[in-house]
């Protein structure tokens, strides 16, 4: 499992404390509360690949990444 999975993994539970208003105004708070103190969260990678700091992309040690979906409105996570 890599590192991004794991973190999104954490979002999960995470969102189903929230209402569905809060859900869908969700991705700031995710970026803010959960993606940041997930094991393997590199913030130079994430700087490097995300240089406007739109908080859409992380990147992982172990180079994985999780990214903002705008089509279906959620997190992902892949290679």
């Amino acid at each position: 499992m890599t590192q991004a999975t794991q973190a999104l993994e954490a979002i999960q539970p995470y969102l189903n404390r929230m209402s569905d208003q809060e859900q869908r105004d969700s991705r700031t708070r995710v970026w803010l509360d959960v993606i940041p103190q997930t094991e393997g969260y590199s913030r130079q990678a994430t700087a490097g690949a995300d240089p406007s700091d739109t908080n859409e992309i992380a990147i992982f040690m172990d180079g994985s990444q999780l990214w903002w979906n705008h089509s279906l409105q959620c997190w992902e996570a892949g290679p």
